[in-house]
């Protein structure tokens, strides 16, 4: 027999997927290690030796989160803190992500995938603006390093889908679906789509203002400069990569300025203009 305690830990624990960490379990459903301890000793929790994440079997996890949709209140409780804790999770790893290095990251991403996929869904079901902005950069730049495009490109999909599933845009919405628009526009450049990735990115220039928005502005405008390169619009892509590059300046974003000047030294290039090209790089 479980305690009311143990019983509650079972219930909020089958939210995860995939396993979890014992961090995981402490933030995303309020379990403590004792809880977790007492689960495992009564083999109903089970804990990799290597990797020291926790597996829930799959009938019982169902059964278990059965339980907790039995209390709706609570499971919207957990769930929202579940989806807050892995827009934080992603967050952490933006800097590492954007490194010469990711691999680090991109396995730790890789392993919480399931759970990453399910908190994703569920900030764009209840509309969690702030846990959409906190995780968006990261998952984007996960999919990218990571070539996952197609998931890439859905995921954005569903983004836009959702940010404009209301007919009033409100300043923070207009500024995520801005974002939302360019993101999933890189993922159809580098599939070759060129002709709907430049409408995906004309619209995204049309809500991110320079003034209020510099640092997402810049990304569209970098991002739209390659693309009509890469559709042979050679003298318009290179002013778009050039005021993206001004504008990351601005902002003192080193990242966007190395991703500028990196694409600004491929424009260059395709233009024959081989020293300046090198210069950018």
């Amino acid at each position: 027999l479980l305690s009311e305690p143990e019983r509650a830990a079972l219930s909020a624990i089958s939210i995860f997927r995939g396993g979890f960490t014992r961090d995981a379990a402490q933030a995303g459903a309020e379990t403590s290690i004792r809880v977790l301890a007492t689960l495992i000793n009564k083999s109903l929790l089970s804990r990799e030796p290597g990797s020291g994440r926790y597996r829930l079997h799959e009938l019982l996890r169902q059964y278990a989160a059965e339980k907790l949709g039995n209390t709706p209140a609570r499971e919207q409780k957990v769930l929202d803190a579940h989806s807050a804790y892995f827009a934080s999770y992603l967050h952490a790893r933006a800097d590492c992500l954007k490194s010469p290095s990711p691999a680090e990251a991109l396995a730790e991403i890789e392993t919480e995938l399931d759970n990453v996929r399910a908190a994703w869904s569920r900030m764009l079901e209840q509309q969690q603006l702030q846990n959409i902005d906190r995780l968006l950069e990261a998952l984007h730049l996960f999919y990218t390093r990571h070539a996952s495009l197609g998931e890439g490109e859905a995921a954005f999909t569903a983004l836009v889908e959702s940010l404009e599933s209301t007919s009033e845009l409100a300043p923070e919405r207009a500024r995520l679906l801005g974002q939302a628009l360019s993101r999933r526009a890189t993922f159809l450049r580098l599939q070759g789509r060129y002709a709907q990735a430049s409408t995906l990115l004309e619209r995204a220039l049309g809500l991110l203002d320079e003034t209020r928005h510099p640092r997402e502005r810049a990304f569209a405008l970098v991002v739209s400069g390659s693309t009509h390169v890469k559709a042979g619009n050679l003298q318009q892509g290179t002013a778009q990569a050039e005021e993206g590059l001004r504008l990351y300046r601005s902002t003192g974003d080193a990242w966007g300025t190395a991703h500028a000047l990196e694409t600004l030294g491929r424009v260059y290039g395709t233009a024959g203009d081989f020293a300046r090209g090198e210069a950018a790089y």
